[in-house]
């Protein structure tokens, strides 16, 4: 018996490389089971997938596939630059085609298009292959982009016991292989519209290389996700079509009521449409499935690419974040020292050693060339002059500053806004900029005052070093 893959598909590895250098620096789990069924005596006759233009294998050639994963958030976590990525370096390499490996069903329409484009686009090259753990949403584009639809018998997913501890769960072929999750548009009508759109970018995902039959099916299947009082009903001979919700089902023709998964439809049930073969997790049930005599997966570098282009996404998003994190922090700034300003100004002209509310700190002596302060006069007159030396230096710095401040919060902000957001910030990015420069607007108006401010704080300390240099006398 050829030993089974278990447990998820590899995640995606950490590190930066050149897409074609990462072939032979990974080592695939994968790998590791071709390897370990290698040794396995492999039926024959293997039979050719329904593809117009493919035929079975003639050679003992091994199929030569990229794992490509499209998990967790389309658009965020699998990209429409990391699968042409994928799909280049597999075309490059003359590999037979990809596997990608369906586990998400959050993201946008937009970026599931994208991606479902690169794949259609990349059928003419590539057999095109999905691997169904779970697929919904925006996740349904780039699914009915592949030629061939394969889905597992049996999954895990993880999830917490009670006590909190992080477990396994099989899941069977009883669980819902595809729904269509329409994300929350705030009304009914929002909802539609996209469960229409869903069907016009299903419709146009599918790829020109597969059968009538199976775009045909594709659409009836299509039909029933997005209408919830349609069904689904195959035929005695195969095909398989869109019916009202109340028709009987028979052994000879069973129905799929998708309304009542969501709408969806479970494994078992999308094995039984013919759209998809069910499969048992190991390689040699998928070399059985693809028709092939052998397979060799090429390593986990799809795995590495899918990753690394998030990676950079991710990046990108939080490099755009700190942006405008800077540009608040230089307003917050801003705001405290010209709240702060006008005291310290304040503090500035009352320590003026010659007003004359202390004028009574300044003792004279009479001495031979006239009057002079005395000991303890001359020292207070020196403490004074420091101290308001001090305080108009305070200004100066605060004025220095926020001229400063301002300068870097302009910078920051032409920086910000010659930055390219992802589709799912440019509300943020927008926004921050709105906010920005209508915080930033008033402040700057303030920088002439700030210029004469600091002129003034300069003036002030100059002539208060003189005083302190020539202290009040009076000559006989």
């Amino acid at each position: 018996m050829p030993q089974p893959m278990t447990g998820p598909m590899p995640h995606p590895v950490q590190g930066r490389r050149s897409p074609f250098q990462l072939a032979s620096a990974l080592a695939s789990v994968v790998l590791g089971f071709t390897l370990a069924t290698s040794a396995n005596p492999m039926p024959a006759a293997p039979t050719a997938p329904d593809l117009p233009g493919r035929s079975a294998a003639t050679s003992s050639a091994p199929f030569r596939f990229l794992l490509v994963p499209i998990r967790g958030t389309i658009g965020v976590d699998a990209t429409a630059a990391g699968v042409e990525t994928c799909l280049a370096l597999a075309k490059s390499e003359g590999w037979d085609g990809v596997l990608l490996e369906f586990d998400s069903t959050l993201g946008r329409l937009d970026d599931g298009l994208a991606i479902a484009n690169a794949i259609r686009l990349a059928a003419d090259d590539l057999r095109t292959i999905a691997l169904i753990r779970t697929a919904g949403g925006a996740a349904i584009l780039p699914l009915f982009a592949c030629e061939e639809w394969l889905v597992l018998d049996e999954i895990e997913i993880q999830e917490r016991d009670d006590r909190g501890i992080v477990v396994m769960r099989p899941l069977g072929s009883d669980r819902p292989a595809i729904r269509t999750l329409p994300t929350w548009g705030g009304d009914a009508e929002t909802v539609a519209s996209e469960l229409s759109a869903l069907r016009v970018a299903g419709r146009r995902s599918m790829p020109a290389t597969i059968s009538r039959k199976s775009r045909d099916g594709r659409a009836a299947l299509l039909d029933a996700l997005v209408d919830p009082t349609l069904a689904l009903r195959v035929e005695p001979d195969g095909v398989l079509r869109t019916i009202g919700p109340d028709a009987t089902s028979t052994d000879a023709t069973p129905v799929i009521r998708t309304g009542e998964q969501g709408p969806g439809i479970r494994a078992a049930e999308l094995d039984a449409t013919g759209l998809a073969d069910g499969l048992s997790v190991g390689l040699d049930p998928l070399r059985i499935a693809l028709g092939v005599e052998a397979v060799e997966p090429q390593a986990d570098t799809g795995v590495a690419l899918i990753g690394s282009d998030a990676d950079d996404r991710f990046a990108g998003r939080g490099g755009l974040a700190r942006q405008a994190d800077m540009i608040f922090t230089v307003v917050d700034a801003i705001g405290s020292l010209t709240a702060s300003l006008p005291w310290t100004i304040e503090r500035a002209r009352l320590a003026a050693p010659d007003r004359p509310d202390g004028r009574s700190r300044y003792p004279m002596s009479l001495g031979r060339d006239g009057w002079a302060l005395s000991e303890a006069g001359l020292k207070n007159w020196t403490v004074a002059c420091d101290q308001c030396i001090r305080r108009w230096n305070g200004v100066a710095n605060t004025t220095r500053e926020l001229l400063a401040l301002e300068e870097r919060g302009r910078t920051l902000l032409d920086a910000y806004v010659a930055m390219a957001p992802v589709p799912e910030d440019v509300a943020r990015h927008a926004g921050a900029i709105r906010v920005a420069r209508a915080t930033l607007a008033p402040m700057s108006e303030l920088v002439p005052e700030w210029r004469r401010l600091a002129t003034a704080a300069k003036e002030n300390i100059d002539r208060v070093e003189a005083m302190k240099s020539s202290p009040p006398r009076i000559d006989r």
